[in-house]
């Protein structure tokens, strides 16, 4: 067990957020403010101002879905580029628009996801208002799915990262934990996510951007989201076997095991963030560990998933992951109210890794 080494354990009420780029690495609990809005976008504009104050670029994706985001993850560290939300399908919201001002120096905007979900109408506003636009979506390649865009995407971070060989092959169709899990450890290796699913590896990502840049994949997630056929259809490397990928929770934790022996990790800060139930019953609970997942990508930290969705085995390999990993006088970060992440979760953290301070940043 850890020494009782003081921790800063922040609880972030995070619900419905999505933001790229906080980091506590430097920052004491007394200097932590918080950060709160009435919906996602309002939380997103303002910590993409406390964060980053100053920005050459932003980063526009629809902000009802996961699967763009996820995709972008890695272009928002290549870019240094806070990652943005909008709803609406004509103008952008005007208090986006303020936040894209107010960071003062913003001359391109990247809108990540097709027209119908940015619509031509907000870019032409913003090409209007002087902005260089460029949208990353599939019409190079003729799809307009998120396999599209996801190709897209990626081969925009290969040519940002030229020394990167590898990809991480997630199952982009049916879930987000999976996606989630690898977000942070590739934007830190300079990884695209690529999108397969159960039935194959899409050719506009399989031709476009794996056969053509001959990339090495690591695949994660079980044989129910990515089958071994799939995986061999590019000569990929599970990276997680069907014994540790029973769930969701169990996937996170290999993923995690994996890329901290190949020394991609930094246990000053782990973040913590519920992993969300399987089903329908999960399709809206991927906000909080969206904003995690941004957050550590970042600072090249690890998320760990536990709370809402998570069995009792589930949460007790989560606190055990924590305390044998994280550095002393590291930093631990809970993303999401306690409807997310309990309170009894949060004090069996307490017992694990020892003192620490709780500062809500809500």
């Amino acid at each position: 067990m850890l020494k009782k080494n003081k921790k800063i354990l922040s609880v972030i009420t995070a619900t419905l957020v999505m933001v790229i780029g906080i980091s506590f690495t430097n920052v004491q609990a007394a200097s932590i403010k918080r950060m709160n809005g009435k919906n996602r976008i309002d939380t997103a504009n303002k910590t993409a101002k406390e964060i980053f104050q100053r920005s050459e670029a932003v980063i526009l994706v629809n902000g009802t879905g996961y699967a763009d985001a996820v995709s972008s993850a890695p272009l928002s560290k290549l870019l240094n580029a806070p990652i943005l939300l909008t709803e609406n399908k004509g103008a952008l919201e005007s208090d986006v628009l303020k936040t894209i001002n107010d960071l003062q120096n913003v001359k391109k905007i990247y809108i990540v996801g097709g027209t119908g979900v940015v619509s031509t109408t907000m870019e032409n506003s913003l090409k209007n208002k002087g902005f260089q636009v460029i949208r990353y979506d599939g019409q190079k390649y003729g799809d307009k799915t998120r396999y599209g865009t996801n190709a897209r995407v990626a081969e925009e971070i290969l040519k940002l990262s030229p020394k990167s060989k590898t990809g991480i092959l997630v199952n982009g169709q049916d879930g987000y934990a999976d996606a989630l899990s690898v977000a942070s450890v590739a934007a830190t290796n300079g990884y695209p996510v690529l999108f397969g699913n159960t039935n194959n590896i899409p050719n506009v990502i399989k031709n476009n951007i794996i056969s053509k840049n001959k990339l090495q994949i690591l695949a994660a997630g079980g044989s129910g989201v990515l089958p071994s056929s799939v995986v061999s259809s590019v000569n990929g490397k599970k990276i997680t076997s069907d014994a540790q990928s029973k769930n969701r929770f169990q996937t996170n934790l290999a993923v995690l095991e994996y890329f901290k022996g190949k020394g991609g990790l930094d246990f000053s800060n782990v973040y913590i963030a519920a992993g969300g139930q399987g089903g329908k019953a999960g399709q809206g609970q991927f906000a909080d560990a969206l904003v995690a997942s941004a957050a550590a990508a970042k600072t090249g930290s690890p998320l760990v998933l536990s709370g809402l969705g998570a069995g009792t085995t589930e949460i007790a390999n989560a606190e055990k992951f924590v305390e044998t990993n994280i550095e002393d006088e590291g930093n631990l970060v809970i993303v999401g109210g306690k409807a997310s992440v309990s309170e009894s979760v949060e004090q069996k953290l307490y017992e694990k890794v020892g003192d620490f301070t709780i500062v809500d940043v809500s």
